[in-house]
């Protein structure tokens, strides 16, 4: 049930970069001074853009963007407007200090759009809550008719959210808020070939924006790590501090496996992957450890306690590792079985699942 909530994480995926020039004036109504940041993500953390002083209530930003981005306004104290679109064009923001959320922007075709958008995305997500709690409250009465009755109301209406996001998308083909749609809403249910169907269909006019690169580098990504695509090379630094690349082990089966010391479904896993490589390892099985910790001593303290005697690499950044990107790892446990030549055989395989296509292989 937990995927399910993917769709309810606020989009605040931002970029903005290009040659002519947006001009945001706004007023500030309820707040005649202050400071006030414009701000897109990067890497997940917010980065300020541009900066504006609020004199008398009034307020303005300029910069350069190329197609559209989404932005954020935020105040000094740490409050934020809703999300919009800038464009090369005047953006008016009319912002009510006492409920932000109640901003009004105008100007920008985008962020119309994106009102749009957010607005049927906003009451599907309060439809999907109440369903959420409704199953829920089945769970605990213990009745199991209530809960199946409960879980199908749910997930019907989750399908009648992403009916939803599909028609917006062949609908608005030409906008630059599709791209971005597509790939923080979509791209997590389909498969590379669908996906990439999809970025086939929209308007050659927004392949300047950032949102349909970003995009389409995604489905490149995804296909790269299909079944039967060749696996992503990833070089990093063993706990010693040698390099070790994935290509070294060109010759073997290897599995490519994503952890954590801190992740406890890993840690209970890896006594059925020290078990299983002791059955495998003299058939031709390697496995290379790709850790999404932070802490070196943590990381070498696990791989000690839980006796994990293969290879490991890890750059110690968590879940902004330059691997888990290169292998679109979002959660982990999460592995990859190559075959001699690196190719991608199997994706995810774990305990018996994973036995049983070694036994395949290695009989």
């Amino acid at each position: 049930m937990k995927k399910l909530f993917a769709f309810l994480i606020p989009l605040f995926i931002l970029a903005a970069c290009g040659e002519k020039q947006f001009t945001i004036t706004g007023e500030f109504q309820g707040k005649d001074t202050g400071k006030l940041y414009l701000k897109k993500l990067v890497n997940s953390k917010p980065v300020d853009i541009d900066t504006a002083n609020i004199e008398n209530g009034k307020f303005t930003f300029t910069g350069k963007v190329e197609g559209a981005a989404l932005v954020f306004i935020a105040t000094d104290d740490r409050k934020s407007l809703p999300p919009f679109f800038i464009e090369n064009s005047n953006v008016k923001v009319t912002a009510y200090n006492d409920s932000l959320n109640k901003s009004v922007i105008e100007g920008s075709s985008a962020t119309e759009l994106f009102q749009v958008y957010m607005k049927e995305m906003n009451r599907t997500n309060d439809f999907m809550r109440q369903q959420y709690q409704k199953f829920q409250q089945a769970r605990m009465s213990g009745n199991k008719d209530k809960v199946e009755a409960a879980k199908i109301e749910f997930e019907a209406a989750q399908e009648n959210m992403m009916v939803f996001v599909r028609n917006f998308v062949r609908t608005n083909t030409s906008s630059p808020v599709t791209p971005l749609i597509v790939k923080d809403v979509l791209a997590a249910s389909l498969k590379a070939n669908e996906l990439d169907s999809i970025v086939k269909t929209l308007d050659k006019s927004i392949h300047n924006s950032q949102y349909y690169k970003e995009l389409a580098a995604k489905v490149s990504t995804m296909q790269k790590l299909a079944i039967g695509g060749q696996a992503p090379e990833l070089e990093g630094k063993s706990p010693e501090g040698k390099t070790i690349k994935l290509s070294d082990f060109n010759g073997k089966y290897l599995l490519v496996d994503f952890w954590a010391s801190w992740c406890k479904p890993c840690r209970h896993e890896n006594p059925n992957v020290v078990k299983m490589y002791q059955a495998y390892k003299d058939k031709g099985l390697a496995i290379l450890g790709v850790s999404l910790d932070q802490d070196a001593n943590k990381w070498k303290q696990a791989i000690k306690d839980d006796q994990l005697t293969w290879a490991h690499i890890s750059d110690l950044k968590g879940f902004n590792s330059e691997f888990s990107a290169k292998y679109q790892v979002r959660a982990i446990p999460a592995t990859f079985l190559l075959d001699k030549d690196g190719k991608i055989i199997a994706k995810n395989l774990r305990g018996e699942s994973l036995v049983n296509k070694l036994k395949e292989l290695m009989p």
